[in-house]
Formats: structure tokens, sequence, C-alpha cells
């Protein structure tokens, strides 16, 4: 009986096809396959420690050992690695491929790696329902992402793969990935996000087949099962197999303790592991009105610095700082390196010392206008600095990505 006969268990879909587990008809496929491929081929399409007869069993399996078949698609992985210029992209640090702050873009695109699960596969995280597309594309482009996407697969990936043989273990080059739909709406949904992913799905198929070992969504809405009759539709029926759609609730964190410790395992998920959170929890979208604007108040301490990080995508915006040595708004809760303050705030901005007042000029083109300003405060006092972002357009709205936060300078310690 074939392992496409029927269901697939997940037992055999951990060992099928793989190295000790082989068939004689499946040792002779992977035989013919490696002194028929160019190892210069194999080379672009295995990850950097990964051995050659790895990465030959990963291709024939995704083609159900058809040797012909395989080697097609070896050919259209090196084809596709070389004109999306995968290994150049690994090169790069994560800021460069985005061209954009990417710790900051996390905040809006949240997705880490936890550690790895009981089987030694890392796990790969995303809290794909907080997703805020439109602040994405108001700092980087998918085209870009498709770029990053080849980064964290060709470098990220590749090391972590490799230090997980580190203390002696055997290398599993396949992942555990977590989805969590948490706050998944109709604005995921839209054409371009799927163009996206379909973009991604297609991607990973074609350059690296058979590397998800596991796939656990989590906190799926209604929503969810419309989008995956679509999505499931992009897979072969291993990899749909491999992925399981879950609620919300003890058996969900059961679930995940089934194939995780507890010790890696974020604790809103079940497990004794810090939840993760954005190294840049101030970063925030900003929808400007007609003629409006949005107020941001942050109190700097002595001897630190205040950076202020705009991204403006199009149209005409200008950021304004002021600076007071006592609190601005008394309506508005603030505190050290916290942003605060209303998005409508009317008070008059007079009686403060303008430091600054730059126009940001987007032109509709990628990336967008990006602009960084820094602004110390050498005092002995906490100051506090207010921010001001403004559209001047009278018949249109403006979209801004803003990030504040203040760093201790060293060099104005005492």
């Amino acid at each position: 009986m074939s392992a496409f006969d029927g269901k697939i268990e997940e037992l055999e879909l951990d060992t099928w096809g793989t190295k000790g587990y082989l068939t004689m008809e499946q040792s002779e496929a992977l035989i013919q396959f490696m002194s028929t491929a160019k190892e210069s081929d194999l080379s672009v399409a295995k990850f950097a420690t990964e051995p050659l007869e790895n990465v030959s069993l990963r291709f024939l399996r995704a083609r159900q050992f058809s040797v012909v078949n395989a080697l097609e698609l070896l050919k259209k992985c090196v084809e596709r690695k070389t004109t999306g210029q995968a290994k150049h992209f690994a090169t790069l640090t994560p800021d460069e491929v985005v061209k954009c702050d990417m710790e900051m873009l996390k905040k809006f695109y949240p997705h880490s790696h936890l550690g790895y699960d009981k089987l030694n596969r890392p796990i790969l995280f995303e809290q794909s329902g907080q997703i805020n597309p439109t602040a994405i594309t108001s700092m980087t482009t998918f085209g870009a992402l498709v770029d990053y996407h080849f980064h964290t697969m060709e470098k990220d990936l590749s090391d972590v793969f490799e230090r997980a043989t580190a203390d002696g273990k055997p290398a599993v080059y396949s992942t555990c990935a977590i989805l969590d739909l948490e706050g998944l709406s109709m604005v995921h949904c839209t054409g371009s996000s799927f163009e996206h992913m379909k973009s991604l799905v297609a991607l990973d198929n074609v350059c690296y087949p058979e590397t998800l070992g596991k796939m656990l969504v989590i906190n799926a809405p209604w929503l969810a099962v419309t989008t995956w009759e679509i999505v499931k539709g992009w897979l072969d029926p291993r990899t749909q197999a491999k992925i399981e759609i879950l609620g919300a609730g003890p058996e969900t964190s059961a679930k995940l303790l089934k194939y995780i410790d507890a010790s890696v395992l974020p604790k809103k998920y079940g497990g004794t592991a810090p939840d993760w959170t954005s190294s840049r929890p101030l970063a925030e979208y900003l929808s400007l009105g007609r003629s409006g604007d949005a107020r941001r108040e942050i109190s700097v301490p002595a001897g630190h610095t205040l950076y202020v990080e705009s991204y403006v995508p199009e149209g005409e915006v200008f950021v304004e700082v002021y600076v007071s040595p006592m609190k601005f708004d008394d309506g508005v809760e603030s505190s050290s390196g916290k942003s605060t303050s209303s998005t409508s705030s009317t008070k008059k901005l007079d009686s403060l010392i303008q430091l600054s007042r730059t126009q940001l000029l987007g032109s509709g083109a990628n990336p967008p206008v990006r602009n960084k300003q820094e602004f110390p405060n050498p005092t002995n006092d906490n100051m506090y600095f207010v921010l001001r972002w403004v559209n001047t357009a009278m018949l249109v709205g403006r979209s801004v990505v803003a990030n504040v936060y203040t760093q201790a300078d060293p060099t104005l310690q005492t």
C-alpha cells in the first residue's frame, strides 16, 4: 500500500522515504538520482551543513521517488535560487534585505525561532493574526519580503539546523511551525495578502521541498476554515497531512505539549517559557486624517537620547519635535521611555520649544521615505518631548509608521 493511499499516518510521515527506512526501490532511486544530479546543483539546493544524501532524499520524497521528476524539481530549484539571488541575500543583514528596521517590522509581522521541539526540529513561530499588512507595506514591499524569506531559509534556518547538533544530537533538516491566528480578520484576507502567501508556498515547494515536519495552526477562528480551503489547494497531500488546524483552550495546549517541552513553549500556550514580545514595543501605525495630526509625549531621563524613526510611504508629512521641562499634557499618562498621548489632542504647542520640523515626502515608490532623528537630553533633569506628525493634505489622509524610544548615552553619564 502506498503512503498516499488513504490517510497518511503521522509516524509514516516522519519516516517514509528517510534514511534507515528506505525500501529497495527507494534505495535504487536514491543511487540513480545521486549519480545523475550534478553535485554543484545539490550544493545550491541543500542547507549549509546538510549531507548531499539528505537533500537528495528530500527532492525524491517530494516527487514520490520518481527520479525523472525529482531531477526536474532540482533543476527548477537551482534556477529559482539563482534568479532570486538566494545565496546573495543570505550574506546580507535582515535590515539590508527589507530596507528597514527588521526588529521594528516584527512588531507588525511578529515571528521568531522559539527553540527546538521534542524531535530536535526548529520551532518557527508566527502570530499571523497580529500581522498588520498596511503597516508592513508602509515600511517595505512584498517583493522584499520574498527576499527576506530567502535570507531566513538560506542563513537563519541553516544556522539553526547547525546549532541543533552542537550538543551531539542527530541532525534533523525539517521544522515544526506554530501559527497563532488569534486576531485574524478580513484585513488579513486581501487579494495581495493571498498572492504573497501563494508566492511563498510556491517558492518553498520548489526550493525547500520536504522541509516542513509539522505545522500546528492554533486559535483558529471560523475565518481560518475558509482560508484553509483555499490554501490547501496549493499544497501536495503529504504537506496537507502535516498541518493541524486547532482552536483554543486546554486541548490545544495539550497538543502543543505533545510536540514541545513545557520549558520551550511560551506561558500563554500552556508552557513555562517567557512569552515572545517585540523588541520595539512602542512602534505603531498612525493613520492621519485629512489635515490631521498625531501626537505622542515621551519622558526622557537625564543622560538619555530620544530616537524618532518615521516611515512615510506616500504624500507629505511633517515630523515636529518639541521639548518641555515639565509634563505637557496633564490629561495623558506619561512615563520614562513610554510613548503616550492621543491622536486628536488639541492642546497648543506654542509654549514649547520646537527642536525640529522635518518634511518627509513619500513618492508612492518603494521603499518608502525613512527618517531617523536623535535628540539627546544632556541635562540633569527629566525632560518631556512632544512629537507631532502632521498631514498637510486637505483632501486625503496619510499614514506613518513610527517608533520612538530612549537609550542611555554613556558619554553623558556622570
